[in-house]
């Protein structure tokens, strides 16, 4: 069956509260011994933006590369994601890289970090905020991101972008059910895969640059720098298309 979005009559079951999460975790716990992904340089953005960053944590670390690039001058990491079995890839990683005695892993809900207020550098949100279905649950997610960063600390999410090629077809179709108030958003789409010939689904909400943007000021964050980054060159991936915010928690 191909890619469809999440009120096809079959999959109907799937666009309600923590069903998206679930199917989502279980699509990455399925991948996960197979999962590759180079690091996005976009990362360093954080220290473009922080003269002191000790700690600093990925939340929806999958493998754990995009934190690798940071975890120079002596720093510490902490490695967050909800799929278990992604955790342990990472381990895997960290360990080929020598850096397992410099990062803690955590197997968590972004939407209620297990951390005292006030206590990371930065955060990275790297293609992770966009799993999470309904604005509230995002804006917890941002908000729990404002209460564990320190002042003056630095926050960069990226997401997918929602008017690429891919997503055109899906898009049209979203429109008469968001008429009909049967979704929140035109940008919400689940994806099928098969692998092994199981069907997993993985959840995305396709952000606009002003929403992602509007979102982060409602958590309380100053907005540094915001723009369009393509992981890949234009044409090359499918979506290769994200925006990217960099913010900080100022008072």
């Amino acid at each position: 069956m191909s890619d469809s979005h999440c009120f096809d009559s079959i999959k109907k079951k799937l666009c309600f509260g923590e069903e998206l999460v679930e199917s989502t975790r279980e699509y990455y716990e399925v991948v996960a011994s197979s999962y590759r992904r180079r690091p996005w340089n976009i990362v360093s953005k954080v220290e473009e933006y922080s003269s002191r960053i000790e700690l600093i944590g990925d939340m929806g670390c999958g493998i754990g590369s995009n934190l690798d690039i940071l975890l120079n001058s002596g720093r510490k990491g902490v490695a967050l994601d909800y799929s278990y079995r992604m955790l342990i890839k990472s381990l895997g990683f960290f360990a080929r890289k020598k850096k397992l005695h410099r990062i803690i892993l955590v197997n968590a809900d972004m939407r209620m970090l297990p951390f005292r207020d006030s206590v990371f550098d930065a955060l990275i949100y790297i293609s992770s905020l966009h799993h999470i279905p309904y604005r509230s649950n995002r804006i917890s997610v941002l908000k729990e991101a404002y209460r564990v960063l320190r002042n003056n600390g630095v926050l960069l999410i990226t997401v997918w972008a929602r008017y690429q090629l891919k997503f055109v077809p899906r898009i049209l179709a979203n429109l008469l059910t968001r008429i009909l108030g049967r979704i929140e958003s035109v940008g919400d789409v689940v994806e099928e895969k098969i692998v092994q010939g199981k069907p997993l689904y993985r959840y995305h909400h396709l952000y606009t640059l002003n929403e992602l943007v509007k979102d982060i000021k409602y958590a309380g964050f100053d907005v540094l720098e915001k723009g369009v980054f393509y992981p890949t060159r234009k044409g090359m991936g499918v979506p290769s298309k994200n925006y990217f915010v960099v913010a900080m928690k100022s008072r």
